[in-house]
């Protein structure tokens, strides 16, 4: 029994020693192409427009093609990442994502370079920044690490024809639009992103009743 005891403890020894011997991963930058706040219309079911179709504050449609440079510790590239551990997030409760996170296009390439840039399966709303995250854990900047910290986010927002996020675009959510359209502005109705709700509004919720994740 000692025996086995003073086994376990070493496995447990030679496995931390392992992993403190790992290169810690994280970023060097984390851009967005569009230098202005964007807002991106998300659908239950994926259904909705690409990051390269994100809108600007007008209505305008802008290409908001998300880049991540993936790095170690000694700066050197992180290559074939699997696209599974990283992932956007906005560390906000009314937002929702339908079967998994808001994924990269693919794995980084033999620069370490990682990109968002295509339509993402979700509901509710955020207006804010939005972060990177690498294996569970915001992105660290891999400059002066360890003292440098988490990177800053992307002036991404988020809304869904889907508001409560429930994984359905039905009446429930009709109630709540219209409760906006007739009352006060709200951000998560307003899906054509111009600072009002109107007519332009009331088509992108209808063309995704029914919707819902796959």
């Amino acid at each position: 029994m000692k025996t086995f005891i003073l086994l376990f403890i070493l496995s447990l020894m030679l496995g931390s020693a392992a992993l403190a011997n790992q290169p810690a991963l994280g970023a060097i930058s984390i851009t967005m192409e569009s230098q202005q706040p964007v807002s991106l219309l998300i659908y239950p079911d994926g259904s909705g427009p690409a990051l390269t179709e994100a809108m600007v504050a007008d209505g305008a449609t802008v290409d908001a093609t998300i880049t991540v440079m993936l790095v170690d510790e000694f700066l050197n590239p992180v290559v074939y990442f699997p696209s599974e551990d990283v992932w956007l997030d906005t560390e906000d409760t009314n937002i929702s994502t339908c079967g998994s996170n808001f994924l990269p296009d693919a794995i980084s390439d033999s620069s370490g370079r990682m990109t968002f840039s295509q339509a993402f399966a979700g509901g509710g709303h955020h207006q804010g920044e939005t972060f990177v995250y690498i294996n569970g854990w915001r992105a660290e900047s891999m400059v002066d690490y360890p003292w440098s910290g988490p990177l800053p986010g992307v002036d991404l927002h988020f809304n869904s024809p889907d508001i409560n996020a429930d994984g359905v675009i039905n009446l429930l959510d009709l109630t709540i639009f219209s409760a906006d359209f007739f009352g006060a502005y709200h951000y998560r109705s307003d899906f054509n992103w111009d600072g009002e709700l109107n007519i332009l509004d009331v088509g992108r919720y209808a063309a995704g009743l029914g919707v819902s994740c796959q």
